[in-house]
């Protein structure tokens, strides 16, 4: 492995943290699954990353990679792409003869159009492509499974915490926040919470989210409540946006309150804030602020995800699918979440919520 420009990543996580990828690799050099198919992957470009294009390298691949635009590619990372001979695209340099699409946010749609079909990681991007009209190719969404959680609950709700204290030196202890948004990204930015006593007030629009958020300890006030979330906001230390829908606060409430909190800070792949907030008035220029440090997700928690990513290939290739947005399956998201908890030896439903109070009102 001495000459193996992925060297770095092998370097950087233990093989005991990303078995699914380990096993991969094993699987990718001996059977190469992914000849003859051209790929091209819109992922974070990180370290962590590179472990994922190496299984398709391996695999057979034809890949090109570009970076999601709410963040910047890890120079370490890219080095290594370059040295493995890999090619690294910008949105506008991409040619539309692509088998499969391994999207980000839905940031490839209306920019390739693929043979095979996509696989989307995100809340976000699925939702875009459920809305998509005459979506002419089936895209089988990986957030609209259990596995999941493993990323958006564990991983970045820890990354969150990690990115907040890494970048402004505060303490969490004791403080106020309010959270916009309780899918998984919420509820997971509240477990990581947990240890801290924070006092979380959670704003959603879902009547079934604002219940689980009581029943989790918290505050829980509904979106349109336009004078309670602007008071919350105002007595808030951070305000976090975690709902995956742009502008929403300077669509629907006044500025003035949201800049009495000590911090802001985006947790989406879309600008929550919007118009009315000046980008430095936002940590990290509006973007995502776990992407603003050098590790933002544990790779514990990537790996899982990045297996069903690659699942979806095989689905695409092995399976028709009509047009539209799929779930990636429950029974294989399942297999993956039972895998992982016996490696890791984690009871995930017992993690997240144990010791939790139910409380009324809110």
């Amino acid at each position: 492995m001495i000459n193996d420009p992925f060297k770095i990543a092998y370097d950087l996580f233990p093989a005991k943290e990303i078995p699914f990828m380990e096993r991969a690799k094993t699987i990718a050099r001996r059977t190469r699954p992914y000849e003859g198919l051209k790929i091209v992957q819109n992922l974070p470009i990180t370290t962590e990353a590179l472990h994922k294009i190496h299984v398709l390298y391996l695999g057979g691949a034809d890949i090109t990679t570009t970076c999601p635009s709410f963040m910047d590619p890890k120079h370490e990372a890219l080095s290594v792409l370059k040295a493995a001979g890999l090619r690294v695209a910008t949105f506008d340099d991409l040619p539309d003869d692509f088998d499969i699409v391994l999207d980000c946010a839905a940031e490839l749609l209306g920019r390739v159009t693929p043979k095979l079909g996509a696989v989307e990681l995100t809340g976000t991007g699925s939702n875009i492509y459920a809305e998509t009209p005459n979506l002419n190719y089936p895209v089988i969404s990986v957030d609209q499974s259990r596995v999941k959680v493993l990323e958006a609950l564990f991983g970045t709700g820890d990354a969150f915490q990690r990115a907040f204290t890494t970048l402004t030196g505060e303490d969490l202890h004791d403080r106020d926040v309010l959270l916009f948004g309780y899918g998984k990204v919420g509820q997971g930015i509240s477990y990581a919470l947990r240890p801290f006593g924070c006092r979380v007030t959670v704003v959603d629009t879902s009547p079934a989210a604002l219940d689980i958020a009581r029943r989790h300890g918290h505050k829980a006030i509904p979106s349109e409540d336009t004078v309670a979330v602007e008071q919350a906001a105002a007595a808030s230390f951070v305000v976090v946006t975690a709902t995956g829908r742009a502008e929403l606060v300077s669509k629907h409430y006044a500025r003035e309150p949201f800049l009495k909190a000590a911090y802001l800070a985006n947790m989406g792949a879309e600008d929550e804030f919007g118009a009315d907030f000046a980008a430095e008035a936002v940590m990290v220029n509006k973007k995502p602020i776990n992407f603003a440090i050098d590790h933002p997700t544990r790779i514990r928690f990537l790996d899982p995800i990045f297996h069903a990513h690659h699942m979806g290939i095989e689905l695409l290739h092995n399976f028709d699918f009509t047009p539209g947005l799929h779930p990636f399956p429950g029974f294989m998201a399942e297999q993956i979440i039972a895998e992982w908890e016996e490696h890791f030896d984690i009871d995930v439903e017992k993690a997240l919520w144990a010791d939790q109070t139910e409380v009324s009102g809110g």
